[in-house]
């Protein structure tokens, strides 16, 4: 945050379907983003993770320099 240089953080995260299980590693990871980031967004799909990516780019590159995390979960690798 004090060098104001644009960081884009790319997180990965379970599979969107195997949230519902529980599994003892889950974590809140956009909790665990938000009190360092300025935007934080979760793909929910592969159809949405170069739209995501290039929003993540710009809020990272808006004034002054941001941090923004962009969390993938491994589904969103796989699908078409």
């Amino acid at each position: 945050r004090k060098a104001q240089t644009p960081v884009v953080n790319i997180v990965g995260d379970h599979a969107t379907y195997h949230v519902e299980h529980d599994a003892p590693l889950t974590a809140d990871v956009e909790g665990i983003a938000w009190p360092v980031s300025a935007w934080v967004r979760t793909s929910m799909d592969a159809r949405s993770v170069a739209g995501d990516g290039a929003e993540a780019v710009a809020a990272a590159s808006a004034a002054p320099g941001q941090v923004a995390t962009l969390i993938l979960p491994a589904n969103t690798a796989w699908e078409a």
